[in-house]
């Protein structure tokens, strides 16, 4: 059995499956998916699914979905034989306190998956559309018991952001690693709405200067390989907020944000 999570327009998450209602093959595989200015759906064939995004039958509730919903939730219906569930705000234009709302209600949801036994396969973009988000595949996998989950943002030109850690030595890691490996130096340390921000002198996500494109990705290498060294390893790279077109049918990150990246625990169950 597989499973489908799709983002979408600004504020809908839809869960969708590829098994049949009484599926239990070992390998199923399952979907869900992001939609609209402010929903979250699920498919109602969903066999397994963890406390807090779905019940295993039709009657999903808003009680389901996990407690980091931010703002809450405005609606919920059936569809196509998926599930939505609409959120308060506009959580997929990843701004302000919705952004950081937004990112860490996907680590919440990737941690609850895999406490369960969904294992991410793959997140993409399997659609033309301006503005899109990715759909991530799960596939099942042994529950993970000691699961943790966090994620890192990159903001504007110049922030990058640490969403949602599972303990302080996380947030103390992430600070020293960037001050370290960004050669033009820091211009602001600060919390933003609850998460570890840092200002980094420069436009390292958005330059055209060649060796300044290629300080940014060698930082994100130093990022990825000190939380490798802590017992963390890169999971997921998300897009969440979707690509802004432009006049020739192309799309682009540069009125965007970059993709989410989200870290998960090494285990004896996972990573190893």
């Amino acid at each position: 059995m597989k499973l489908i999570l799709t983002l979408s327009i600004v504020a809908s998450v839809i869960l969708a499956s590829t098994a049949r209602p009484n599926d239990a093959a070992p390998n199923t595989v399952e979907c869900g998916t992001i939609i609209g200015n402010n929903g979250v759906c699920v498919a109602s064939e969903l066999d397994c699914l963890p406390t807090g995004i779905a019940l295993p039958s039709s009657d999903c509730t808003s009680q389901d979905l996990p407690l980091c919903c931010g703002k809450g939730l405005s609606s919920e219906a059936v569809a196509y034989g998926a599930h939505e569930f609409n959120l308060n705000g506009n959580p997929w234009f990843g701004k302000q306190s919705d952004g950081v709302a937004s990112r860490t209600l996907l680590t919440e949801i990737l941690f609850h998956l895999a406490t369960q036994g969904w294992q991410l396969l793959q997140s993409f973009d399997p659609t033309r559309k301006t503005n899109d988000k990715d759909t991530m595949f799960f596939e099942t996998a042994k529950p993970d018991p000691d699961v943790e989950t966090f994620a890192v943002s990159f903001n504007r030109r110049d922030r990058i952001r640490l969403i949602n850690p599972s303990n302080p030595q996380l947030v103390d890691i992430f600070k020293t690693t960037v001050k370290n490996a960004w050669p033009a130096g820091i211009r602001a340390d600060r919390v933003y709405y609850g998460a570890a921000g840092l200002e980094l002198h420069g436009s390292p996500w958005c330059t055209s200067a060649q060796g300044e494109s290629i300080a940014a990705k060698q930082l994100v290498c130093h990022l990825i390989y000190a939380m490798k060294r802590i017992g963390f390893k890169l999971y997921a790279s998300v897009d969440i907020t979707g690509r802004k077109g432009s006049s020739n049918g192309s799309s682009s990150h540069i009125n965007g944000q970059l993709d989410v990246l989200v870290f998960r625990k090494v285990t004896a169950t996972w990573g190893n």
